[in-house]
């Protein structure tokens, strides 16, 4: 028993489409999935798309009537059947549809025109909202009151920070400083209310807790006068904790307004405090994004004795056992600092160490030389 139509002309129009014109059930059950999944397709895309009426003629033209013509027109053609050039036609048709349909097109007209009228329930509320606010900061222009200085100052500085939210360039998250331990590690409340030690990333200042190292007690002192009780922005590298369980960050006292050198001169606490001689460079790879800019400051520093660079001559011993290694940042190789060969390295490239595991961590090799 055969499944092909031996009456073809009781479907006239059905048997016009390609893929059902030979009658034959296989083809005819293909080509239905072919256009039913375009047109699943087609109606999706408009229904994600498409605001208004023309808008939604203009896309099912270009997503549906067009490639269809066109396919359909190619396919006959090759068959070297007469009816290509009417779906031909039907090609260019759809086109003009979508031509039309874009140029009458809302979207393309007047982008402006709908700014100021509420187009929803919830605008009107906002726009009603928004009319009696200016009404009451008018009233209260006209009618002095009495607002303590404090208020007015904290309206101000969350001012500030509503802007720097908008205008910094990086990922960064607020955070209160509840506690100063010493220069490089702080206490801060999160804004989910946990409280979290915080060790900063890229340098290291002299110890003044269970050991007391030359310049440690400035340099804590430093980090206290200006990060306790202050609002501070903290920014992850790659790690997230060091050994010891402390989140490692470097810590902004206002949001940049974009990464360069100036901004973390004069924003970024942890190269402050190279610039003030209150650290030393430590990298520890993989955190190591702003290494080239630590140790520029750090050079600048020594050179301008600033801070632990600049000590009194009896204590050039002590601060020499904190300072032992010298490193090469472009030969990623570590010295002791009397050797020959950590004399002849170029200001821009030295990297310091404490010790000879802080180099090794940081991915130097100990010199031939020195053998350190």
């Amino acid at each position: 028993m055969s499944f092909k139509m031996d009456q073809p002309e009781k479907f006239p129009w059905f048997r016009k489409i390609p893929g059902f014109r030979s009658g034959k059930p296989l083809n005819m059950i293909i080509a239905s999935i072919f256009y039913l999944t375009y047109l699943v397709m087609a109606i999706s895309i408009i229904r994600e798309s498409s605001n208004n009426f023309w808008e939604t003629v203009a896309i099912f033209s270009l997503v549906f009537l067009l490639p269809i013509s066109l396919i359909a027109s190619i396919f006959l053609a090759f068959k070297r059947d007469p009816l290509w050039k009417k779906w031909l036609a039907g090609a260019g048709i759809a086109f003009l549809v979508f031509f039309v349909s874009v140029i009458n097109s809302p979207t393309s007209q007047a982008p402006n025109n709908n700014a100021s009228k509420p187009t929803s329930k919830q605008e009107v509320v906002a726009t009603s909202q928004q009319n009696q606010s200016t009404t009451d900061s008018i009233s209260s222009e006209k009618t002095p009151t009495i607002a303590p200085q404090s208020q007015n100052s904290q309206t101000n500085e969350n001012t500030q920070q509503s802007s720097q939210d908008q205008q910094a360039p990086i990922p960064l998250i607020a955070a209160k400083v509840t506690k100063v331990v010493d220069g490089d590690t702080i206490y801060v409340r999160l804004p989910n209310g946990s409280e979290e030690k915080v060790r900063f990333i890229g340098v290291d200042t002299p110890e003044s807790t269970i050991q007391h190292e030359p310049y440690g007690n400035e340099a804590s002192n430093y980090t206290k006068s200006k990060l306790a009780g202050k609002t501070v922005y903290l920014e992850k590298d790659v790690s997230e904790r060091d050994k010891y369980g402390r989140l490692l960050r470097y810590i902004w006292l206002a949001k940049p307004k974009e990464i360069s050198e100036s901004e973390i001169r004069s924003k970024m606490f942890n190269a402050i405090l190279l610039l003030g001689g209150y650290a030393q460079v430590a990298t520890y790879p993989p955190d190591v994004k702003y290494v080239d800019y630590f140790v520029k400051f750090q050079q600048e520093a020594r050179e301008a004795e600033k801070g632990l660079w600049g000590i009194s001559p009896t204590q050039e011993e002590d601060i020499s056992l904190a300072i032992q290694y010298v490193g090469n940042k472009n030969s990623r190789k570590f010295h002791y600092e009397d050797c020959r060969w950590a004399k002849k390295i170029a200001p821009s490239n030295r990297v310091y160490f404490k010790s000879r595991e802080a180099a090794i961590n940081a991915g130097y090799v100990p010199c031939k030389v020195c053998n350190p």
